[in-house]
Parts: structure tokens; sequence; C-alpha cells
């Protein structure tokens, strides 16, 4: 059995694609400790209720955008701007 360690990642962030097409299909984040793991449970518990609304995430520290940036490619729809 193989076994992949991810250090600096927070992995499978969207429950409702991973349940659709499995593990590691992507929809990973940039793990953070104070942004990006309670964004990360707040949108999936959204989502998961299927009551995510179009969503823009906004800050004011540019050290965080990374971290932003790969949180919102998880919860995309294809067809929503």
């Amino acid at each position: 059995m193989g076994y992949a360690a991810t250090m600096g990642a927070i992995r499978n962030n969207n429950t409702y694609m991973r349940e659709l097409i499995g593990a590691d299909g992507g929809f990973d984040s940039i793990g953070d400790n104070q942004l990006a793991e309670g964004l990360s449970r707040f949108l999936d518990t959204l989502d998961q209720a299927r009551l995510l609304p179009r969503t823009v995430l906004y800050n004011l520290n540019p050290q965080d955008n990374y971290v932003l940036a790969t949180m919102a490619g998880n919860f995309f729809e294809e067809g929503i701007p």
C-alpha cells in the first residue's frame, strides 16, 4: 500500500466533488493554519448543503493572496463566472 505525505497543503477541501469524482481529484489548497483551515471548513459546509453563493474572497494582506486563490479554485462551478 502506498502512502503520500503532503507538507504545507490542505487536501480534498471540496467534499461534494471528492464524493463525485474521488479522492486526489484536485481541490487542494495551500496549508495555512490561521486562514485556510477555517475558511475551508466554512466554504465546504455551505457547499455540502448546496448553499454556497457566488463568493468574492478579498483580503488586505497580500501574503494571503495565494491561499485565497487556491481556496477559490476548490469551490468553482463550470459556467458560472
